[in-house]
């Protein structure tokens, strides 16, 4: 029998087609949960995108006072308001990423920041209207 036909032989022992599955790799980690990441992430986005919306305000109000109906005004208010849906999203996808049984960290990370910026936003707000602004 040359090395040809044994080759071709089925019974071989170093066919991998007929084996099962292979276990070449350690077995992973289970990871942390998509959902939990993406309200993390929102978190993050949401923070900085207000954080702009703020400084834009404060560069705008430099100036002295504005209109009401100025188109400046109304963006910064469109801004601010899309920021904090992307905070609420943000924290619904936390507390959904903390009922998976993945991990938690980023679930509970996007919650805390997500309820943080939640709460810095509406106390300006309540800041602003007591002052009267």
């Amino acid at each position: 029998m040359s090395w040809r036909d044994r080759d071709r032989d089925s019974d071989d022992d170093l066919d991998i087609r007929r084996r099962g599955p292979r276990y070449d790799r350690p077995p992973q980690r289970p990871g942390s949960s998509g959902w939990a990441v993406t309200s993390f992430v929102l978190a993050l986005v949401s923070g900085l995108f207000l954080l702009g919306t703020i400084l834009a305000a404060v560069a705008i109000g430099a100036g002295g006072p504005i209109p009401e109906n100025d188109p400046r005004n109304m963006s910064i208010g469109c801004a601010a308001i899309g920021g904090l849906a992307l905070a609420v999203f943000g924290l619904v996808l936390g507390f959904v990423g903390l009922g998976q049984n993945n991990g938690t960290v980023f679930a509970i990370l996007g919650i805390v920041l997500n309820g943080l910026i939640l709460l810095g936003v509406v106390g300006l707000m309540c800041i602003g209207i007591a002052a009267g602004g």
